[in-house]
């Protein structure tokens, strides 16, 4: 996964690709359909979120650990009341921070293309370094 700084936790790739029969398809990178209400997967306005949670605490993602304990991070939920589709994003910039200092960042190989060559892939489905 990849963290967007600017509005949560998932930072996209552009393009649908099938790599030796694995699918990988992606929203476009920016896209916040979901936050203004629209699901990208089947464009229905029944969009619901739980910015306004009176519990903040149940809907969190554990982003570290350590000798001062677990780190929870809140995140906000959108859910498309039609298809079911889910986006989430971290909430608070402050935890984005964090996150950004103490993951690892995704990195996309340089091989990878909109072509439809084929390119090596693991079991997982992780692409093979060339060379």
């Amino acid at each position: 996964m990849l963290v967007d700084s600017a509005s949560g936790i998932l930072s996209r790739l552009c393009c649908t690709k099938s790599v030796k029969g694995i699918k990988a398809s992606f929203l476009p990178q920016g896209s916040h359909q979901m936050k203004n209400g629209q699901c990208p997967k089947c464009s229905s306005h029944e969009v619901f979120c739980n910015t306004n949670r009176k519990f903040p605490s149940l809907n969190t993602i554990t982003v570290g650990s350590g000798t001062s304990g677990d780190r929870y991070v809140p995140l906000d939920t959108y859910i498309c009341g039609t298809c079911g589709y889910v986006e989430s994003y971290v909430s608070r910039p402050s935890d984005l921070s964090y996150i950004k200092n103490e993951w690892t960042l995704l990195e996309v190989p340089t091989s990878y293309t909109h072509s439809t060559e084929k390119h090596p892939v693991t079991a997982n489905g992780a692409f093979l370094s060339e060379g």
